[in-house]
């Protein structure tokens, strides 16, 4: 079967419905049916999304300049971005447990503002482990507090819980920078590209403990394996323990190992 050409914002049917394609990556699409999300695989789209397009005028481009880069592992594809605000909140979006998958500048939106139509697009589009949807605006608090932007986005917030049946979450550097979370999820972010070994895993069923330092697992490690220090960061990145991600990580901080890791 040839491929399908995919555009943002041309209307396909799925399953018989009306649907438009809200954004495409190189690992899922987005499609909106009745107001809802859907992921897609791109090879799950080719299997459910039959060539019956309708023709509609492709979405206007930003005209912004791109100054950041960001590889999401958690994705496997490659987001680029305005600011470096944003690309710090995709790092946090990385190590959020909570986070299934999520996608940058996803669709736009047109909504009533002031007796005119504003248009808006949301800088991401969240899919949690639940299953639910959510939408994030990363803004610095200081322009999320202007009269004007306040409220702006009170009335986006009821178009989203009203219209789009999911949240507009008002993400700002004072949650992003929280602490050492950054400084920690930076250093932690090269241990994405390899799973823990199967030697690594194992060694955790020897543990004297559930919750110990993390210097204790480095000395416990060294037991297992030649590079312990590399290997404690690893099994940390990947979401073996719980610890306090404000707090810059050291010999002297907390964990607490998971009983289930997802």
């Amino acid at each position: 079967m040839s491929a399908f050409v995919i555009s943002e914002g041309k209307e396909i049917l799925y399953h018989g419905k009306l649907a438009v394609i809200r954004a495409f990556k190189d690992s899922f699409v987005v499609i909106e049916v009745n107001s809802q999300y859907i992921m897609l695989s791109p090879e799950d789209y080719h299997k459910k999304v039959r060539s019956e397009h309708i023709q509609t005028p492709p979405m206007e481009k930003s005209k912004l300049s791109v100054q950041h880069q960001f590889y999401s592992h958690k994705n496997h594809c490659s987001f680029r971005f305005e600011s470096a605000l944003e690309a710090h909140s995709a790092l946090c979006l990385e190590f959020d447990a909570n986070v299934a998958r999520y996608v940058a500048q996803p669709f736009s939106v047109t909504y009533p503002l002031n007796g005119r139509n504003g248009r808006y697009t949301p800088d991401f589009l969240v899919q949690l482990t639940n299953g639910r949807f959510k939408s994030q605006e990363i803004k610095p608090s200081e322009k999320l507090a202007s009269p004007k932007n306040q409220r702006k986005f009170q009335t986006l917030q009821a178009y989203f819980a009203q219209s789009l049946h999911h949240p507009l979450e008002l993400v700002d550097e004072k949650f992003i920078y929280r602490g050492h979370k950054v400084d920690n999820f930076q250093r932690l972010y090269p241990y994405l590209q390899r799973q823990p070994s199967a030697t690594e895993v194992q060694s955790l069923d020897g543990l004297p403990c559930q919750q110990l330092s993390f210097g204790e697992l480095v000395g416990h490690l060294a037991e297992h394996v030649q590079e312990p220090l590399h290997s404690a960061l690893a099994l940390v990145a990947h979401g073996f323990f719980e610890w306090d991600e404000t707090l810059l990580i050291d010999a002297n901080s907390t964990l607490t190992l998971k009983l289930e890791v997802a």
